[in-house]
Order: C-alpha cells, then structure tokens, then sequence
C-alpha cells in the first residue's frame, strides 16, 4: 500500500514550531493507548512525558541515533525501537483514540529549534490499521533490547524499604503501572481514566531485580531480569547474570520454559514477548527467584539511595 484517503475525518489541526512538550502533556494512557512514532533525529535526555506513555509503545529510529535509542531502552525497556537506515518520516499515532501527528519536526526537544509545520487529525477507527501499515510498517529496521552489565548494578541502601535489593538503571523511573493503577485483569476496582498528574511523575515505589531467566544462545550466555511484578527490566549478559547469581540469595529454582502465549488479553506488560528476539523464540535454560544480596557491605560502593517523591 503506497497511499490512503482518509474520509469523515473530525478535524485537521495546522501547528507552526509545535511543543512536544505541550502535545505529550495531554496524552491518557487509558484514552489514547499504545504510541508509535517515527524520527529521524531522537534525543531522549531533555522530554520529561516518556514516563506517561504506554511502555510497549513502538518507536522507529534512524540508524544515526543508536546511542540514544539504546540509552532511552535502559531508562524503559519495554518500548518496541527500531533502528532503520535512511528514516526520514516525523509521525506520531495514538492507536486507541486515532490521533495522528505528521510533519517535518523530530523528537528531539521539548521545542521546536527550526520552523517546522506539523499537521494533526483524527483517523476514524476503521482505517487505524492501514495507517500503522502505511505510516510505520514499511520501516524496516533491527529492533534494539536493554542491556545491562555488572557494573550497571545497584544495591538499594541500608535507610530504604528495599534495603540490600539489587536494582538496574532502568528501577530509577516511575513504574507506570503506579501511574495509571494495576490492569483491569486484577479485578481491582476501576481505575480514574485520566489519572495523570498536571506536571510531573507521580510518587515513585522502589523496584528491584527478582527474577531471571538464563538463556544459552549459541554458546552465549545472557540473562532476562524481571521485577517483583514480573515486569521485564533488561537483557543481562554473563558478567551481570553471574554477578546476580553469586551475589543475591536465590529462592527458588525451575527448569526453564518458553514465551507467554499472546492473544488481545495477554497482559500488556506480557507484550514484549512479541517482539523481543530472544524471549519470543527460545525457552530458557534456567529460572531463578532472587532475595537480596548475601553480604550488601562488601558492595557499599554502589549502594544508591532512590527518591520515591
């Protein structure tokens, strides 16, 4: 599919210099679901919204900004990114409500540097699929995972509730389950749908790793770590997966086992079993249910105390 006329479309929105910034701060989880994007330049580091957005979200990179897409994965390592050489497109789609961003700016700061001019609409539901595969699908490109070494590895401090759990880069930012609440599969009660503070990240509740599973892949041994809720954290390779296993109780031990069936009510933080190239297709050799480290003063040199405001 080379083109698509979109019909009975609500609005068409013109923005001059458009604020990423100001566009993402309207962004509900609940109402405008899972995020893809294309950019060719990408910059991580100064956007405060990526805590908001769903975190399977799909991003296309191009090549030229590896680094930052492999720096913003160990931040949040379950977006979907792919890097592709000769990327050029500038688009954004909320695929829940339809909401579609395309134009000449990249995401690369809270404000537009240059005079760009962007358009924004409303694709009605029935051609929200044909505009994923119009827009994104032809984006061929590797798809990028979080990972970690041993010296990435942290021990939460003596004065915290986690005190002597070991943490990795990416337990520094907000769960974003504590922002929008446990899934609807808990049979908890309902959830507030626009539950997203004004400005800035709700309390943050301390993680730490819990769970890993080992892999050998092609005599190769790495690692996938999990926290407490069995939220994937990042890839480990041997130096991490060792230190993990020498240093921390281990609780319990299984055989391994392969990827979690997917269907539309497989939960979301389940999804990257999609998509990552090891979970998806390989069963693991061992897993491991990990306590806190065995003697945390022989590491005090990176013991970290995290804010949780």
């Amino acid at each position: 599919m080379k083109d698509l006329t979109l019909h009975q479309v609500p609005y068409n929105h013109l923005y001059a210099d458009l604020s990423y910034r100001d566009f993402f701060q309207r962004y509900y989880p609940h109402r405008d679901g899972r995020v893809f994007a294309a950019t060719y330049s990408f910059n991580h580091a100064q956007m405060d919204f990526w805590w908001r957005l769903e975190p399977t979200s799909t991003l296309y990179i191009d090549r030229k900004y590896t680094k930052q897409a492999q720096l913003f994965l160990r931040r949040f390592p379950l977006f979907e990114i792919y890097v592709v050489s000769g990327l050029h497109t500038k688009a954004v789609f909320f695929e829940r409500s339809g909401v579609l961003l395309i134009g000449s700016e990249n995401i690369y700061k809270p404000e537009s540097s240059f005079f760009e001019a962007t358009i924004e609409t409303v694709v009605p539901e029935a051609d929200r699929q044909k505009v994923i595969e119009l827009v994104f699908g032809r984006l061929n490109g590797s798809i990028l995972t979080a990972k970690y070494k041993a010296e990435d590895i942290r021990i939460h401090a003596n004065n915290t509730a986690a005190a002597a759990h070991p943490f990795l880069p990416c337990h520094r930012e907000v769960p974003y389950w504590d922002i929008i609440g446990p899934p609807a599969v808990l049979g908890l009660p309902p959830q507030d749908p626009n539950p997203l503070p004004t400005r800035s990240p709700p309390k943050r509740f301390l993680r730490w790793v819990y769970h890993i599973k080992e892999y050998n892949i092609s005599d190769q041994r790495l690692g996938l770590a999990f926290d407490r809720g069995y939220v994937y954290c990042g890839d480990l390779d041997s130096s991490a997966l060792d230190w993990f296993l020498a240093n921390c109780e281990v609780k319990e031990t299984k055989n391994g086992c392969g990827a979690i069936e997917q269907s539309d009510s497989t939960m979301l933080k389940d999804r990257f079993y999609r998509y990552h190239p090891v979970a998806r297709s390989h069963t693991s050799v061992t897993d491991y249910w990990l306590g806190p480290v065995k003697n945390p003063e022989a590491f005090s040199e990176i013991h970290e105390t995290l804010s949780t405001e």
